[in-house]
């Protein structure tokens, strides 16, 4: 599901163009991309994410995978009590992690008692992965070519030209 208004970010891309590239990534069964925030006019927090899906299928399963960076985070999202206990969590860590970086126990601590949280150990998110990483690799004046390439292969061909196109501005240095 991709932010129509990321918390402290102002997206080079459109949301639609976001959405686009979403349902393209994650194309196969067993995901589907929502378009929740579409008709947001202001950044949506996880609690209400959560409440309008429950609402949909409240029977439903729901998993939240998100990166070991935003686990860390996770004790800062609003009102996580209220919801994170219906959740499960799978946790990406990052390529760069170390053990000392790991703190699994950043829920609170009544969020601590009934929740799951799972590190997916074999999986490791490169931080190439990472939107914001992406960003700034391509922000690089002096990339090499084959720092690029690395990056690039985590673009899928079929919107390769539109997601260069899009990001030429931070390719060229035009942005700050």
């Amino acid at each position: 599901m991709p932010s129509h208004f990321p918390p402290q970010k102002t997206p080079l891309a459109s949301f639609e163009q976001r959405l686009r590239w979403c349902r393209e990534i994650f194309s196969s069964s067993p995901f589907e991309v929502s378009d929740l925030e579409k008709n947001s006019n202001q950044t949506v927090f996880g609690i209400e994410i959560f409440s309008q899906l429950s609402l949909k299928n409240p029977k439903a399963n729901y998993f939240w995978i998100l990166g070991e960076d935003q686990w860390q985070q996770l004790s800062f999202w609003k009102n996580i009590d209220a919801y994170g206990r219906k959740l499960e969590w799978i946790v990406l860590p990052r390529e760069k992690a170390t053990p000392l970086q790991r703190n699994w126990g950043v829920l609170s601590r009544r969020l601590a008692k009934t929740s799951t949280a799972y590190e997916v150990a074999d999986v490791k998110m490169r931080d190439s992965i990472s939107s914001t990483e992406i960003r700034l690799a391509l922000g690089k004046k002096n990339a090499k070519s084959n720092d690029q390439n690395e990056i690039f292969q985590w673009i899928p061909e079929s919107i390769k030209t539109e997601v260069l196109e899009t990001y030429q501005p931070l390719m060229k240095g035009d942005l700050h």
